[in-house]
């Protein structure tokens, strides 16, 4: 049997002027509240709210086809109406919105001092008071509605998880297009260090291993620790199972910290890194490649 073949229906530029309209906007957000998110032709324009039949089949019939789907009882919404109505609840177009810095509980592991998290521009940032180790990534603004002041770090934390749960299912977070994944340490170790780098750090860097994922279709190329990208190994669940522990029971900024005492790189050619987990004075070591696979588990 031959590989699935697909080819663009509809030029991107052509596709999104379609929404540029909001008599467009309206009806697929009158598709998205209605039952099943179908309704009827005169349910549509009803929920409109246009009195001119014609002036609403024109808007309806450049929505169809690749953000709506006529149907034999009336009109329903595609997958791509469907992904433009979460785009809206999301907020990433329409809310916007920053909180007051909150201080975490647990230091960093880089250097023990006090860690902030700061949210602004759709973007989480975990900031050390004294060393320059950093981690951002986006979080839409419709993750906190509701949330309160206390819960943010972990509700954030979980979204980092299953953004990392995504990736490393080979999944681009940003565009569903496959991901090729890389083990490499976090800086060329060939790289002069910066004159600001804090007595130590920049070697530690060097040994420290990362995932980088590049996804084979829009490019976007996030990176991760490596000991973050294993907490769904059935090595690693089990291990903490036989301890009473949860990997939830941790903070997911513990295993996105650079520490060499957790993940190191163990040898360059051919290029091995380890990861150590640590509960109750027990620990589990898991070995990969520089492509994520697992080559050794150590109890």
């Amino acid at each position: 049997m031959s590989d699935p073949e697909f080819s663009e229906k509809a030029d991107p530029e052509e596709a999104f002027t379609a929404l540029a309209d909001d008599n467009r906007i309206a009806i697929l957000r009158a598709l998205w509240e209605a039952d099943g998110h179908e309704a009827s032709f005169s349910q549509l324009r009803d929920a409109v709210g246009m009195r001119d039949s014609g002036q609403f089949n024109y808007h309806l019939d450049k929505l169809v086809g690749t953000f709506v789907a006529k149907t034999e009882t009336g009109y329903e919404l595609t997958e791509a109406g469907t992904w433009v109505n979460g785009a809206i609840e999301r907020g990433s177009y329409t809310l916007e919105g920053s909180l007051e810095p909150i201080t975490l509980d647990h230091p960093c592991r880089t250097c023990g001092d006090t860690r902030t998290l700061y949210y602004e521009g759709e973007t989480v940032r975990i900031e050390c008071e004294t060393c320059p180790v950093k981690s951002q990534f986006a979080l839409p603004p419709s993750v906190l509605i509701d949330v309160g002041r206390d819960e943010i770090p972990e509700v954030a934390g979980r979204y980092l998880r299953s953004m990392f749960q995504h990736l490393d299912n080979s999944f681009c977070w940003y565009c569903d297009g496959r991901v090729e994944v890389t083990v490499e340490p976090a800086v060329d170790p060939d790289e002069e260090p910066p004159e600001d780098a804090p007595d130590g750090l920049f070697e530690q860097v060097v040994d420290f291993p990362v995932v980088r994922y590049d996804c084979r279709r829009c490019g976007a190329s996030p990176v991760g620790g490596l000991s973050q990208s294993l907490l769904d190994h059935p090595a690693v669940v089990a291990f903490h199972s036989e301890q009473d522990k949860t990997i939830d029971g941790h903070e997911i900024w513990e295993y996105a910290a650079i520490d060499t005492d957790r993940a190191r790189i163990r040898s360059r050619d051919p290029f091995q890194a380890v990861v150590t987990y640590r509960e109750d004075g027990e620990t589990l070591s898991v070995v990969v490649d520089d492509s994520l696979s697992v080559v050794d588990v150590d109890r």
